[in-house]
């Protein structure tokens, strides 16, 4: 492995390590570890205590296993990095992550947090009777892209090596390659065109998916849920842009029959340009937009908190199973963004999408 690929490999550690420590911090504040707690609970010392410790040790474990890999991925094959790559930061996040979720459901159990509390759910029509546009004008940047990669491939493909080089190893050397055909020439292109229609419905989707509002100030919440709503779908659209631009960048390689680490860097560039300020919006934001600045609404007390419905939530808080929910989106407990209510079958269709998107590189190539 190349000096440059070591530092990507290193980065891509660091990046979920980040991740993993910001990830309390992605939530609602009464959602603490995948776990629903009353309001009075939120600044408690004890759950304060469970995030304090859930990141002093996702640190240390992140930094040891950098300490350990990077000297590992130059003895051993490169299958193998892969996989050392982020798994075991992923292992180690999420036992901690577990230990955190559990000490907080106990407490949560033993000492009755919700015995005395008001709990109510709250909806606001207006959401669906003038709901906020879907910033379709975003996608545009993403097209654009994606026409520029389709154009020069075109341009460029009579000059094209006959054997076009498809894969280089961890030490920049061809391990694949095939003779030059339509397929074998612009698969990249097919996955790339694959990939942006699949983000730009995705974000769509989720765009339009049910709010969770805060019962005790209801309107507040629905407007914060509209600003979260259309800030996410921004930001996913610019990254798949950016994705776009990785994708393009690949294709140069592919077509010039030329791999370089700086190309290489520069390639990756957007897409973590991308993922960083998704990461930021993430942050300042807050899951359902609950970071966001309120407006001053003195009225609004109603005294109810949000409903303990921990139940639908399994190995936790990760996956939502409610029968009784026709919603195919929700959003996340563990994270930022949206999941899906594994009880509707319509979850499982986007499954078979995914992992369509996720096969088809292997199926388009010679």
């Amino acid at each position: 492995m190349s000096t440059g690929l070591l530092v990507i490999y290193a980065a891509s550690i660091a990046l979920i390590g980040v991740i993993a420590v910001l990830l309390p911090n992605f939530s609602r504040p009464t959602l603490a570890f995948g776990v629903r707690i009353p309001p009075e609970q939120v600044d408690s010392e004890f759950v304060t205590e469970q995030r304090r410790w859930y990141q002093r040790w996702v640190l240390a474990g992140c930094a040891a296993l950098l300490a350990v890999q990077l000297p590992l991925a130059l003895a051993v094959p490169e299958f193998v990095q892969y996989g050392l790559s982020t798994l075991p930061v992923v292992v180690v996040a999420g036992a901690v992550y577990y230990r955190a979720h559990s000490r907080i459901r106990a407490a949560k159990r033993q000492q009755g947090w919700y015995d005395s509390a008001r709990q109510g759910i709250a909806v606001d029509t207006s959401l669906r009777s003038d709901p906020e546009r879907f910033p379709w004008l975003w996608v545009l940047p993403a097209i654009v892209v994606l026409a520029i990669t389709a154009v020069i491939g075109i341009l460029r493909y009579p000059s094209m090596p006959d054997i076009l080089v498809l894969h280089w190893s961890g030490s920049g050397e061809p391990d694949r390659t095939a003779p030059k055909s339509p397929g074998s020439a612009f698969v990249l292109v097919f996955v790339q065109a694959g990939l942006t229609a699949f983000l730009v419905v995705l974000t769509r989707l989720c765009f339009g998916a049910k709010p969770e509002l805060d019962p005790a100030r209801p309107r507040g919440s629905a407007r914060q849920h509209r600003r979260f709503s259309t800030r996410t779908a921004k930001a996913m659209l610019v990254l798949t842009a950016a994705s776009g631009f990785t994708m393009l960048g690949a294709a140069l390689m592919v077509w010039w029959n030329s791999f370089s680490v700086p190309l290489l860097l520069l390639s990756l560039l957007p897409v973590a340009i991308g993922v960083v300020g998704l990461l930021v919006l993430s942050v300042r934001t807050g899951q359902g937009g609950s970071k966001l600045e309120q407006e001053a609404d003195v009225a609004e007390n109603t005294g109810y908190v949000e409903q303990d419905d921990d139940r639908f939530w399994l190995a936790a808080g990760l996956f939502y199973v409610n029968r009784d929910d026709p919603a195919v989106f929700v959003q996340k407990r563990v994270g930022f963004g949206w999941t899906v209510n594994l009880a509707n079958p319509k979850a499982w269709l986007l499954f078979v999408g995914l992992i369509g998107i996720a096969v088809l590189p292997a199926l388009l190539l010679p």
